[in-house]
């Protein structure tokens, strides 16, 4: 009979450490692929309210065209068509927002309004400047429990030496301070 050397027990300690590995290998790969991301979020933004006092629908639409594009461009949300929502809206009214999200096929819902909105003419070096701010504020909902899991606001800046852009430069300041807040909202995802 012989007697296992040093080179023996070294090579079956190597054996059985490669039959671990790959053994390991095709459990985790099966069950969580590797380098694999998790699924989007389903998301649907219902809306950016905004007094006619305060921008009215023109402002709210720029700020929400500006949180879509955000949102989708950041690869971690499937950001549901505002139209889907809309049908489901009109359908089921009034409903709160677990229900709406739900119906929707939603796992958070975005609410968002434009709480201020000025304009005022700052002297300049060289001629005055246009200047616009505008407050926004967004909460998200996640749907399964309505627990509300974010809910801030930001106030953006746009500035202009046209002193007959009001609209553009409040437009530009909605969109600065969404941007912002898309970006934390962002954050909060897997």
């Amino acid at each position: 009979m012989r007697i296992a050397g040093a080179a023996d027990v070294l090579n079956a300690v190597k054996l059985r450490s490669t039959l671990l590995a790959v053994l390991l290998a095709a459990v985790t790969t099966s069950c969580c692929p590797v380098g694999k991301a998790p699924a989007p979020i389903a998301l649907a933004i219902a809306g950016i309210d905004s007094k006619e006092s305060i921008g009215g629908p023109p402002l709210a639409a720029s700020a929400l065209g500006c949180l879509q594009e955000r949102l989708v461009s950041c690869g971690r949300f499937k950001v549901l068509e505002r139209l889907q929502l809309d049908a489901v809206v009109e359908a089921q009214r009034p409903l709160e927002s677990g229900r709406l999200g739900k119906l929707a096929g939603a796992d958070w819902v975005v609410y968002g309004a434009i709480m201020e909105a000025s304009m005022r003419v700052m002297p300049g070096t060289n001629a005055p400047q246009s200047v616009a701010d505008v407050l926004v504020h967004l909460r998200v909902i996640r749907v399964e429990d309505g627990k509300i899991i974010y809910s801030s606001s930001h106030t953006g800046r746009a500035e202009s030496p046209d002193p007959t852009s009001y609209g553009a430069l409040l437009n530009r300041a909605a969109r600065a301070a969404v941007e912002k807040l898309a970006g934390e909202i962002a954050e909060l995802a897997p």
